[in-house]
């Protein structure tokens, strides 16, 4: 049995919605699922159902399905007159769930017959899940009225065709696109009133998005930030923003996303470039609360010019760093400076950050400006009451528990020991004793030349 693929990091949150008013009737609603990746012939489905009870046997056949997932993740050849044979058989009044995964060199020439939702057959639906084929709705859909998730992945929609399918999905609560290649415009319609998650994922092409849903509180967007102007989205208060090119999100950030989104209240941004200036910010995030930034790292990027962030941010109570060494090959960590260098740390007075509470640093980097970033934060806060520094971050430098650790992480290991070093003799010793300090460091058994 084929399962459904891992996409991206975005879909870990998206769950599917089962039950129902309807299906609190044991004696009547019980669940049938059919999962296939290979060819099933009919006469299978009847032998099938001859080894089941009698009972769930006329349940099953009197009924019908509810959730159809059709996965062919790993297929190579697949016969699309069987994906209509099956569909056309499944797809009655009354299911609830349908999952359709196409090959990934099948190149979404498959095209999802729209007219299989008309006639009341798509007034049950709630989650529809369709990848690597293509959907082009016409005026034979019919109202998806129950409809509270629809998944897009690799599929050939334009937006046009996109905000009629939406405009027949009065229920929609969550709608994730992804890699979505022929929309250059998303516009969401008014009528949208409970969505409140929204996923937009590598949708090259996509130029504009323009919201009208009065209830957006959680939208995760990936892809060209500077290249998509966004409209429409000043309730959202969950905001993820990962920038897949090589310009820097950091900047736009405090500039340009402080007008699209100035209700945030979680914001979580990951970028591959880090340009960030120091000077002062055109607004404030008056409801941030929590902050989250993602980097690749740079032996060459002034960490402290985070400060600008703080300084946006007056309500802010978390802030976690994590700074990623996947992208630096070894042999190229880097030592941008040399401990005994006390004199030189430099300091930002006049800045006071009186709401952070916890501060978190996950990364084994060895750099000065990361050191007076957090002795900063030490000097500026008296909110402060935990503070955290792992060395090790989510590299897995330490294989703990199993006796032995990784040595194919010798530099990193050896980065992550430099660090401790700076650590302990530059901040340490300004943490309050009222401050709860955690330093995760590499553990004994470690390999370090």
């Amino acid at each position: 049995m084929a399962s459904s693929p891992t996409t991206d990091g975005l879909t870990e949150s998206v769950a599917k919605r089962k039950g129902s008013p309807c299906q609190q009737d044991d004696d009547c609603q019980d669940d049938k699922r059919i999962r296939s990746g290979a060819d099933l012939p009919e006469d299978i489905f009847w032998y099938i159902h001859s080894l089941m009870p009698l009972r769930d046997a006329a349940r099953a056949s009197c009924i019908g399905v509810k959730e159809l997932e059709l996965v062919f993740l790993d297929s190579t050849d697949v016969d699309l007159s069987y994906i209509d044979s099956w569909l056309h058989k499944a797809v009655t009044r009354g299911i609830e769930e349908l999952t359709l995964i196409l090959p990934i060199n099948s190149n979404a020439e498959y095209s999802f017959p729209c007219s299989l939702l008309s006639d009341g057959n798509g007034n049950s639906i709630q989650y529809l899940h369709l990848s690597r084929c293509a959907i082009r709705p016409t005026a034979d859909l019919g109202c998806l009225r129950t409809l509270t998730t629809l998944h897009l992945y690799s599929v050939r929609i334009t937006g046009f065709e996109l905000e009629y399918l939406l405009s027949n999905s009065p229920a929609l609560e969550w709608l994730i696109m992804m890699d979505c290649k022929e929309i250059v415009q998303l516009k969401i319609p008014s009528l949208l009133k409970r969505l409140h998650t929204l996923f937009v994922s590598r949708c090259q092409t996509l130029k504009v998005v323009e919201s009208y849903a009065p209830n957006i509180a959680t939208f995760h967007f990936r892809g060209h930030v500077h290249a998509v102007r966004m409209l429409g989205l000043l309730q959202v208060k969950d905001l993820e923003m990962s920038c897949s090119d090589h310009s820097s999100i950091l900047c736009y950030a405090l500039t340009n996303l402080l007008s699209i989104v100035p209700n945030v209240e979680k914001l979580r941004i990951s970028s591959q470039t880090q340009i960030v200036s120091t000077q002062t910010v055109p607004g404030k995030y008056l409801r941030l609360k929590h902050l989250h930034i993602s980097l690749n790292r740079s032996p060459n990027f002034d960490y402290l010019s985070l400060v600008s962030f703080l300084d946006a941010s007056p309500s802010l109570e978390t802030f976690i760093l994590h700074i990623w060494d996947i992208y630096i090959p070894l042999g190229h960590m880097g030592h941008p400076w040399t401990l005994g260098e006390s004199e030189q740390l430099r300091q930002m007075p006049g800045h006071r950050h009186d709401s952070l509470k916890k501060f978190e640093v996950v990364g084994s980097c060895y750099a000065k400006s990361l050191v007076e970033l957090t002795c900063h934060i030490l000097e500026t806060t008296s909110s402060l009451d935990r503070i955290k520094l792992d060395t090790c971050g989510y590299v897995g430098l330490c294989a703990s528990g199993s006796g032995r650790c990784y040595p194919h992480y010798t530099e990193q290991i050896m980065e992550a020991c430099n660090s401790v070093l700076a650590i302990r003799t530059y901040i340490m010793g300004k943490v309050p004793p009222t401050v709860k300090f955690e330093l995760v460091e590499p553990c004994s058994r470690c390999p370090v030349q």
